[in-house]
Formats: structure tokens, sequence, C-alpha cells
């Protein structure tokens, strides 16, 4: 397609009159209009319906298109019948194209002082002796009337003079006069049974002109079609690199500028090519013209388009989910689910910057801690919230240290949970660190029940008395809640002196965690673990001092 001599050919559109197809199509009237210089890049059937905006034919709908080749005519309705025309403009640098309006396509020649090239217009207009005699030029002679235009116009100024066009006919009465139609003002008149506002014959060319990219829906599994819309061109070129990962195809750009952005495959053979362009009147990008067929290329698996950034972009999400992955493994699972050779540096590149753009978004939501925080008080404005900052810097700013949060909500529901409550810490796998501090509640169902968290500097004893602290005032716990309150935690240093906050609570250990303490003590063996889980369920006095005794006999 780039042989086109001086990069680009000449586009002839005739405009103005009507098509013949009796004998030979000719175009009878009308004017012809010439475009230079149009890319061949840029063909398509948006290109086209352009050039026809330009000669002052705003309602395009209402234009049929067709192209006169060496086998037949052929009617333009979608963008595989000017893909199509490639070839012509090869090989003659120029192509022309008939453009009409709906109805001006006669099946027989209308009759004309002067065709399209003075003795071709008389050759069809002899051509109408040999049309059917049960046709309309049977009746229609050169004696009635010199022209198609003066016979119409007869014929209305007749129809003019009989017809009374403030009646709808309804029959006629006795005396043979029109009976008047009576209709309702209120009924809405729907002229199709599904009630569709659109036009059958332009349906579909109407509807792809509506089409949205859906980012976030469509971006891992991208297919285009003439028509779709992007909002930047960014988006374009993230969907091409997903294209180019699914189907094993290596893609590349041919113009890359301001206005347009076109791509086609890499093999030499290959037809497939987009074009993408930006509207002059919006500042979304749309795809004018495309090729989606791949022939004579094969999957792909050294491709050039895999670098280190693309792939931490498209890999982004499970390097967050699996922050232990050494470069090996995820060089193992880049090479296995998108079926690409890279090199173990790549990978690591990839997951060092996939890496740097998660934490560079967790720094930026530690920066809209204050409006988090504004949202709640406009939101929940009964929650509670506390944000603690540290000792002053030498700069005059203070470092974000802890934040405690519990919602409306879960302070409502706890009156209806069970008097227990389980304690623990987490570690945070981030860029700043630090602990996850979590308080559940058990509800009338035995199901888990948030009542707060924080997030705090580490798990120690001013962090766990802060966090006590502020569950004890929001939950409302008096100190004759503390008679009938049970609360359950490791055996972590720091919490177990920080429930002075809470002297009167009984304070039990998770048993999981006892016998992971025997375990590092060297009391090992099913035997002891099945008889400390018989202790912990029992449910008698009788019943615990039975299960003590056996893990005695077991080991003292």
């Amino acid at each position: 397609m780039g042989n086109v001599p001086g990069g680009g050919f000449v586009l002839n559109l005739r405009h103005g009159g009507r098509i013949n197809k009796t004998h030979k199509p000719s175009y009878v009237g009308g004017q012809t209009t010439s475009f230079s210089n149009i890319d061949v890049n840029e063909w398509g059937l948006f290109t086209l319906r352009d050039k026809v905006k330009c000669l002052g034919y705003e309602i395009i709908d209402s234009m049929k298109m067709f192209v006169n080749l060496s086998n037949g005519l052929i009617e333009i309705v979608s963008d595989c019948e000017v893909w199509d025309l490639v070839k012509e403009i090869e090989v003659h640098n120029e192509i022309e194209i008939w453009v009409v309006h709906e109805g001006d396509v006669d099946a027989e020649c209308a009759e004309s002082d002067e065709g399209p090239d003075g003795a071709e217009g008389v050759e069809d207009a002899e051509g109408v002796e040999d049309a059917d005699p049960e046709s309309e030029a049977e009746w229609e002679s050169e004696e009635d009337a010199e022209s198609d235009e003066s016979f119409v116009d007869l014929d209305d100024i007749e129809f003019e003079q009989f017809v009374d066009p403030t009646a709808e006919f309804g029959g006629l009465d006795d005396a043979g006069t029109a009976l008047a139609v009576q209709v309702n003002e209120d009924l809405e008149i729907k002229f199709s049974d599904e009630g569709s506002e659109k036009d059958s014959d332009n349906e579909e060319e109407k509807e792809y002109q509506l089409l949205m990219f859906k980012g976030k829906i469509e971006m891992a599994t991208p297919t285009f079609c003439l028509g779709l819309t992007f909002g930047s061109k960014a988006e374009f070129k993230e969907a091409i690199y997903n294209y180019a990962m699914n189907k094993g195809k290596e893609i590349l750009y041919i113009k890359n500028d301001k206005v347009r952005c076109i791509v086609e495959c890499n093999e030499t053979e290959c037809p497939w090519r987009i074009t993408l362009r930006k509207q002059a009147s919006e500042n979304d990008w749309r795809i004018t013209a495309i090729n989606d067929k791949h022939d004579g290329c094969c999957w792909n698996n050294i491709n050039y388009m895999a670098n280190s950034t693309t792939i931490a972009k498209r890999w982004k999400n499970e390097v967050a989910s699996n922050s232990n992955w050494t470069a090996s493994e995820f060089l193992k699972k880049v090479s296995t689910t998108d079926g690409i050779s890279i090199s173990r540096r790549q990978a690591w590149r990839a997951m060092r910057k996939a890496k740097g753009a998660i934490y560079g978004e967790e720094e930026k939501c530690f920066n809209k801690l204050w409006s988090y925080c504004l949202e709640i008080d406009r939101t929940n404005p009964c929650s509670k919230y506390h944000v603690k900052l540290g000792d002053k810097l030498d700069d005059g700013n203070r470092r974000f240290k802890r934040f405690y949060m519990c919602w409306e909500a879960c302070r409502i529901g706890y009156k209806y949970c069970r008097p227990i409550i389980g304690v623990d810490g987490c570690h945070l796998k981030g860029l700043h660190g630090g602990q996850l501090l979590l308080a559940i509640g058990v509800d009338g169902n035995d199901s888990v029940f948030p009542l707060a968290y924080a997030h705090v500097e580490g798990e120690n004893k001013e962090s766990w008395i802060s966090f006590l602290q502020h569950l004890k005032s929001d939950l409302a716990i008096t100190p004759t809640d503390e008679l009938e309150l049970t609360f359950i935690s490791d055996k972590q240093k720091g919490l177990l002196p920080a429930f002075d906050v809470l002297p009167a609570v009984t304070h039990r250990l998770c048993v999981r965690h006892l016998h992971g303490n025997m375990k590092l003590a060297g009391f090992n063996g099913k035997a002891i673990k099945d008889g400390l889980w018989d202790a912990a369920r029992a449910t008698t006095v009788n019943t615990f001092t039975a299960a003590m005794k056996k893990m005695k006999t077991i080991d003292s």
C-alpha cells in the first residue's frame, strides 16, 4: 500500500446527478469534484464520508456511494468495500466514486438533453426502446413530455387540482364525497413494530459510530472495530499491547504523531492494520480504518513489544498479590502465561517497576489521609477515627504514626454480639511497613463481626494501650460490662501488660498459639496436641480435670 506515487492518490467524487443501470451503468448529470494527495494509510469509510461532507451533504445517512469497476457497479456500505479499492488505487493512482441520494439510482435510463459524456447519454436514451413493454416507459413518450421533470410537474399540478390536501381519505359517502378520517392528536403513531428510531438500512452504520472503548472492562482482552472510540492515544496503545500479547503478534507503529496513530502487523505479507485519528471537535481518538484479519503470520515467541515497562504495567496487579515472587518465578509465570521469551534481567526490571508503581500509589494514598477523614465526617458523621502524628522533623513537618477506625455500624452491631472479643495484629507488606491491629466480635450466628482496626507503627505496649483505650471508649464498655466480657489474644509481649486498660475483663489465650509455644519448648507429638484440645473444648469442670490428668500422664 505504500507504492502510491507521491505518497497519495486522487479521489474523484461525482455528485448531484443520477445513476442509470440500463444497458451499461453510467452517471447522468451532476458534476465532479477532485481531492488530491489522499493518504492511502488513512483510506477508509470514515475518510470517504468526510470528503462527501465537504461537498455540502450534511445528512450522510441519506446518501449512497457506488464505484464502477470491471466486474460491475458495487455499492459501498462498509469499510471492507473501501479497502478492496486499494488495488485499483495502486494501479491507476486515482479512484472515482459516484454519490447519489437514495432513490436516484434508476433501473432504466433517465432521459436527459446531454449524458455525462455527450454521445454516451444519447446511446443510453435509445436503449429505452428495448425495455419491457409493461414497464412505465411504455406509456411515456417523447411527444407527451420533453423530459422527466416536465412530466412530473404536470402530474403534480393535476394531482393538486383534484385532491383535498386537508382531508384524510376515509372512503366515499353516498353522494361520492370523500369522508375525513378522525385522528386522535394525543395518540403517538409509530411506524415500526419495534418502535426503533433507527433506519433499518443504516442501523449497523449508525451503531458503530457510537462505540466507546470500556477501558477497565475490555482492556485485558480488547477487540477492535470500525468507529471504536478511545479516551486517549495512551489507552489505545495499551490496548494494542494487550492484543499483541493475547494473540502472539508483533505490532509495528507506522505513524505516531499528534493527530493519528497507524499500526500494522510486523509480518510483511500480513494485511492487518488499524488507523486511529484524533477527532477535530473532541479530544477522543477514533478508529477510522481497520483491516482486522491476520494472514501469513504465526505466534511470535520473541516479541520486541514486551519490554520491562509494558510487562510491569500488564502484571502490576499480580505482582502486588505475590510480593514474595523471585525474578525466576516471575520470569516463569510470564513466559508460561503470555507465551513470550524474556531475559531474567528483563523480569527483574519489570518487577522493580511494578513494585515502584504500587508503592507510588501507596504514597499518594497517605497524602490523601486528611481528605479521607473529611469524607468520613461527611458520609458517616457518627463514626469514630483518630489520627496520631509523630514528633516534628527538622523541616517542621510531622510524620504519620497511627490511624484508628471504628465505623458507626460496627459500634451499633456490637450491642447484639456475644460478650467475646478477639484482638490480634498482622504485618503490612508495603513500602512503609507497620502493622494492622484488629478487634473482632462474634455475632449470634457464630460468625466473626469486625469492630475496629488500626494502622500502627508496630505491635508494642504503647500501640496496644492506645488501641484498647479507643476501643473501650467507642464501644462504651463500663466497669460492669467488663465483668461479663472475655478477651482472647495471643501471648504477644506488648499485649499482655496493655490489658491494664480493662482490669476487670477475663483474659484468655488462643489455644493455637499455646500449642505453638509448646512446640517451641519441645513438647511435640499428636498425643499432647489432642490432649490440649480436649481440655480446651471441655464444657464442665470434671471434663476439664480429666483432660488435664491425661496430659499429665503423657508428660508431667
